[in-house]
């Protein structure tokens, strides 16, 4: 069993990692981060590298102990800190030496429907006093800030990164960073799990809206100013003043067969496959942004999984030699490799059935941290193996994770360590990097909520989001000449603007968490497409509203004219996250959701369709009004691009103007109708220079598909990169 890994041992035994000098901004921290893990036992180091959700740690304290966290956190009055930890489970944190913990992507598990940001400060708060490692280092605390710190219920949501990527505006991308980092430091968390930098290539893949662009130049530069955003590295270069970013997933995640997501990915060799999928990851350890962390991915490439570094050895390529990027400069990432979800127990199932192995957990957990992971990401769920699924129901391909407490985990990596699967220098440099990033998160800036200005932030980025796709003579409309205003389709519904990654894991449809009124809605600066014309007619009187498909259908119309009248439509894709998203590529993990209603799209029969069209009540409302000569405005609300040409509802054909608002934020409201009507002019198809070529906002980040055949082929024609209608 030794035997096997007497490579990697002698590549961790050769050298000392002490000596060894590199360049980049962590390294600055390493003589006395050598001296700190030098003083460490190894159960110490092995705690460094451990990374439990907060629900983890309670539920390896028994099967009923969440019921009895759940009642203990709202009790009232409230037990404090160090009466509540050990409730929790949280006195694991000392007893183990972790040195980190996340909160899953769904809201506090404890706390019940209350996900404002006291409850958030209150979990990070209660898990700090256990911390106890070296001094100078803080207890890492993740959260996935996908597009803002979106978990906590109240604050400012921004587009997703595929909206960023139609900005064209690096500047403006790292003003999002930057209060996304505000907003996190707030809630007493110091570490995001973002950005995504994959280069997405299937539409069909549910993560795409995660995505900048397939452009590498916008790619590389985007994936910069955000990270630089994020952590804000202090003016003499010695310190974060924000949260620590985390590059993901790497790598290939885009790129897998058919979309799949945590699918299979293929390269002929290293270098195609670093040309392809590596600018972001370029752009995250340039001098400046420096990325702290990157994210081992799900998916496979060749055969063998990212978690284990891939065929080409990828991991400990990026980390230690340094990759030759398309510039033919070196470029070599300095931080910390950390896991996904599960990431080990996911990456030993899908190597034994494509290799036809059997591999224990130990041996795997070997195999992952010699291939280069420092911290792995841990959590009590029921895995299912979708790598063998077999078209039965109910989905019962189960498979063990292998360890159902912390403790379980600790002593495996402590097996391997003491057996000789794992050098104890492989131990030594993971635990370093480690320590030297915690040593460099001051933290310095003082976090804050919503803001005036992050919320002028938040809507220029909603703007400059939008591509115009299409135009007769409709955009911009003068509101002084309008009497009515006909709202159709999701007009009302800011959980749709937002998409997934929003509160909840998959987000929701609706305005459940920005009700009228609320206080939510108020520091959250939310509106609805609805929310957003009301408001801007308050300065032009007051025209006749008529809201939703079946009000129409039955209103006298007389009166109504092409001159004195304007027509929304809003429509768009089900809110969605990871595999709920992937369509028509027969992923398991999605057929998976779909039976046990994980799922919000369909039957385990899966959509077809990577398209909408719509409804027959739509068509017959816009029949009925294009024949009195009013013009018909469709705001697409989607992830990715849609198939908008097929079918007898096609809505591209159907409409005399259309805009992709991909998923644009609790600001969208606003910055569709000041697109639809004209206002805000000098945000709208701004010019920006990178790397020498001019872009402009409010231009296609991906090319956008005719037909669902182009869809599959992966060659999009509709509408090309770049392209976008001038407002």
């Amino acid at each position: 069993m030794i035997k096997k890994y007497l490579t990697l041992t002698a590549l961790f035994t050769s050298c000392s990692y002490a000596t060894v000098s590199t360049p980049g901004f962590f390294p600055q921290y390493q003589d006395q981060a050598v001296t700190i893990v030098s003083n460490m036992t190894l159960a110490e180091k092995v705690g460094q590298m451990v990374l439990p959700t907060f629900d983890f740690l309670t539920q390896s304290l028994g099967s009923q102990q969440m019921a009895l966290a759940q009642a203990a956190w709202q009790q009232s009055p409230p037990l404090t800190d160090s009466e509540l930890g050990p409730i929790l489970g949280f006195d694991q944190i000392s007893s183990l030496h972790i040195g980190a913990v996340l909160q899953a992507g769904g809201p506090i598990t404890y706390s019940g429907q209350s996900q404002g940001v006291a409850e958030w400060q209150r979990l990070a708060d209660t898990a700090i006093q256990y911390y106890n490692g070296p001094a100078g280092t803080n207890l890492l605390l993740g959260t996935d800030a996908i597009h803002g710190d979106q978990h906590v219920v109240g604050s400012i949501i921004f587009p997703h990164n595929i909206g960023l990527g139609a900005t064209h505006n690096p500047s403006l991308v790292q003003s999002v960073a930057s209060y996304t980092a505000l907003n996190i430091l707030d809630s007493h968390f110091n570490w995001s799990f973002m950005p995504t930098v994959a280069r997405g290539l299937d539409y069909r893949w549910g993560r795409f809206y995660e995505c900048f662009t397939s452009d590498n130049a916008v790619l590389k530069a985007l994936s910069y100013s955000y990270v630089q955003g994020l952590q804000s590295i202090d003016n003499t270069g010695t310190y974060l003043e924000g949260v620590l970013g985390t590059s993901k997933h790497f790598m290939g995640d885009g790129a897998t067969k058919d979309g799949v997501d945590e699918g299979y990915a293929y390269a002929r060799n290293f270098r195609t496959d670093w040309l392809n999928n590596g600018a972001g990851y370029e752009g995250s350890v340039q001098d400046g942004a420096n990325v702290g962390s990157i994210m081992a991915s799900y998916n496979s490439t060749n055969g063998v999984p990212m978690h284990f570094g891939g065929p080409f050895d990828s991991i400990n390529q990026f980390c230690r030699t340094g990759i030759v990027g398309s510039d033919g400069q070196i470029y070599k990432m300095d931080g910390f490799v950390v896991s996904d979800y599960v990431g080990v127990s996911r990456a030993i199932y899908k190597n034994n059935v494509l290799n036809n192995q059997s591999m224990s957990y130990v041996e795997g957990l070997a195999k992952s941290v010699n291939a280069g992971v420092d911290l792995f990401m841990l959590a009590l769920a029921a895995y299912e193996n979708p790598f063998i699924y077999e078209t039965v129901s109910p989905y019962t391909t189960l498979s063990p994770l292998y360890y159902t407490t912390v403790t379980q985990f600790v002593n495996y990596l402590t097996e391997a360590v003491t057996t000789g699967l794992i050098p104890m220098s492989r131990i030594d440099e993971a635990v370093t990097r480690i320590i030297r990033a915690k040593l460099s998160m001051q933290n310095t800036l003082t976090g804050e909520g919503s803001s005036p200005a992050e919320a002028s932030i938040a809507l220029q980025a909603a703007e400059q989001s939008l591509v115009l796709l299409k135009n007769n003579s409709v955009i911009p409309v003068n509101p002084s000449n309008i009497d009515n205003v006909f709202l159709m389709g999701i007009c009302d519904d800011i959980g749709s603007q937002c998409g997934g990654w929003t509160v909840n894991w998959q987000g929701q449809k609706g305005n459940g968490f920005w009700a009228q009124g609320s206080t939510n809605k108020t520091t959250s600066y939310a509106s609805s497409v609805l929310d957003g014309v009301k408001a801007l007619f308050t300065a032009y009187g007051s025209p006749t509203y008529f809201v939703g498909e079946d009000t129409i259908l039955v209103s006298d119309l007389s009166g109504v004219t092409a001159e004195n009248s304007i027509a929304i439509i809003v429509i768009g894709e089900y809110p969605y996250a990871e595999y709920n998203g992937d369509v028509d590529n027969l992923n398991p993990w999605y057929l998976k959701g779909a039976i046990t209603g994980e799922n919000f799209y369909t039957t385990p029969d899966q959509a077809k369709f990577l398209g909408i069209e719509f409804t027959t009540q739509q068509m017959n409302v816009i029949t009925k009004l294009q024949a009195l000569g009013v013009k018909v405005t469709t705001v697409l609300l989607s992830g990715r691009p849609l198939v908008i040409t097929e079918g007898s509802g096609a809505p591209l054909p159907l409409s005399d103007a259309f805009i992709a608002a991909w998923l644009p934020g609790t600001s969208g409201g606003v910055a569709i109708t000041n697109a639809i009507f004209g206002q805000n002019s000098s945000d709208f198809n701004q010019p920006y220079v990178i790397n020498g070529t001019t872009y402009y906002s409010n231009t296609l980040p991906f090319a956008w598909p005719a037909s669902m055949r182009e869809v599959l082929k992966q060659t999009p024609t509709l509408f090309p990169v770049g392209y976008g209608l001038n407002y």
